[in-house]
């Protein structure tokens, strides 16, 4: 399954919470300043939300009719949303789905940074061109009118997009083990790594929350791996879907060159009892850093390692989780 990720940049002198409030408030604006995008957004479950279904029908100026999309995470705190296209003709056949990072970063200014990162998850090895690509991630010249109507307030400078080994996708690993049980496993991933996995993962503990969304893990690694110690932030623990994404924020396991890591876990029901275990790493590079190949393959080989191990024990241990 082939993962493609684009990204760009817009610099305003609105202040980031002033702007997150507006795409909060997507439903009801964006028909109004761009109508031939969006014709109406309805939430049909939830309050706006993470967890909120949102039904997406388009203006007549996009060749989409509609989508449904499901908020993941709406962090006030760090001016973040993240949301997950799952349904409808924009994935144009293609896709399995898409999921939108929304970032507004404060600059010293008083104004901020609007950073969107949009994953596309292909169907099989399927490879968007260039022009769907830039159809469905081309930044909105209209949304710097969200909040302030006047051309003057807006400065924009757009980045090309990061060249998509920024993304790494691992091979999807087929596993004949149920969805729910690996899932639980991984809810316990405090406990379970450093028994099957002691040379990878020393020691991991919650400092803040309670194990769900918006947890602050602090991860001491072993002596088997060339970091010693990494923060993260849980942004989705979802037990329906068997969906987890944490956000690596902190720690030497981002080498000096890296911003963050986002991973996306989720363990894919299959029609014989056991599941399709995929998982997604986005590397926020600083600057115009690009990780080596070997970094990139060593991340991947370790988490696969941690996996193979969790699995195991399951197998030995099949009363638990």
């Amino acid at each position: 399954m082939a993962v493609i990720t684009s990204e760009f940049e817009i610099s305003s002198s609105i202040p980031a919470s002033k702007f997150f409030n507006a795409y909060r408030d997507f439903n009801n604006i964006a028909p109004k300043v761009d109508p031939e995008t969006y014709k109406t957004l309805v939430d049909i479950q939830g309050d706006g939300g993470a967890g909120t279904i949102r039904d997406i029908s388009f203006g007549d100026g996009v060749p989409f009719t509609n989508g449904k999309l499901k908020l993941d995470v709406v962090d006030s705190n760090n001016f973040t949303i993240i949301y997950t296209i799952f349904e409808g003709d924009i994935l144009m056949g293609q896709l399995d789905s898409m999921t939108h990072h929304v970032k507004f970063i404060p600059s010293p200014d008083g104004g901020c940074v609007y950073k969107p990162t949009v994953v596309y998850n292909c169907k099989d090895e399927t490879q968007l061109p260039e022009e769907a690509l830039n159809m469905t991630s081309s930044p909105p010249q209209q949304a710097p009118y969200f909040v302030a109507g006047q051309p003057p307030c807006v400065r924009v400078s757009l980045q090309p997009p990061a060249p998509p080994h920024n993304s790494i996708n691992t091979t999807p690993l087929f596993i004949h083990l149920p969805a729910s049980k690996i899932f639980n496993a991984y809810r316990d991933f405090n406990n379970i790594p450093p028994k099957v996995d002691p040379e990878s993962y020393k020691i991991l503990a919650d400092i803040e929350g309670d194990g769900g969304a918006g947890t602050i893990r602090d991860i001491s690694f072993g002596d088997g791996v060339p970091f010693t110690s990494g923060k993260l932030k849980l942004d989705v623990v979802d037990s329906i879907n068997f969906s987890i994404i944490y956000t690596i924020f902190e720690g030497d396991i981002l080498m000096g060159q890296l911003d963050s890591m986002t991973h996306h876990v989720k363990f894919i029901p299959s029609p014989d009892g056991g599941c399709v275990y995929k998982p997604t790493i986005v590397y926020n590079c600083k600057g115009e850093t690009q990780l080596p190949e070997e970094a990139l393959n060593m991340v991947k080989e370790g988490f696969k390692k941690t996996f193979n191990a969790i699995e195991g024990f399951i197998h030995a241990n099949p009363q638990t989780y």
